[in-house]
């Protein structure tokens, strides 16, 4: 995604924070997948902060992110282009994605909280 489009969208319309985690089957007991991952984001959109995760026992690994939207579904459509660029950048063979989840965060608590919301669970 191209910068510019992405602050000039912003600019145009109010938003707020989302942090998003989109989770792929595949890659959980894979170090060096994880590290080209992260590599990817951090090269591709270094705007969002994203951290990876993996989980061995079900075999996943998470992309979590954060972003300014302008609602939900604003969130969901950018990360998903994050996701996307920063995965081809990767060199990654995709795999399902499993799980994705979407939460608004506050100005005051930018932690965790149980505030998340399941969108898909495969």
């Amino acid at each position: 995604m191209n910068d510019s489009i992405y602050q000039a969208w912003h600019r145009r319309l109010g938003r707020a924070e989302y942090r998003l985690r989109i989770t792929m089957a595949g890659y959980g007991d894979d170090e060096d997948a994880a590290g080209a991952f992260l590599d990817a984001f951090l090269a591709e959109h270094p705007e969002v902060g994203a951290t990876i995760s993996q989980n061995r026992v079900e075999d996943t690994i998470t992309a979590t992110f954060s972003l300014s939207a302008t609602n939900e579904q604003h969130a969901l459509s950018l990360g998903v282009v994050i996701w996307l660029e920063s995965g081809a950048v990767s060199g990654l063979e995709p795999h399902d994605v499993v799980r994705v989840e979407i939460e608004a965060i506050s100005d005051e608590d930018r932690a965790e909280d149980s505030s998340a919301r399941t969108l898909v669970n495969a």
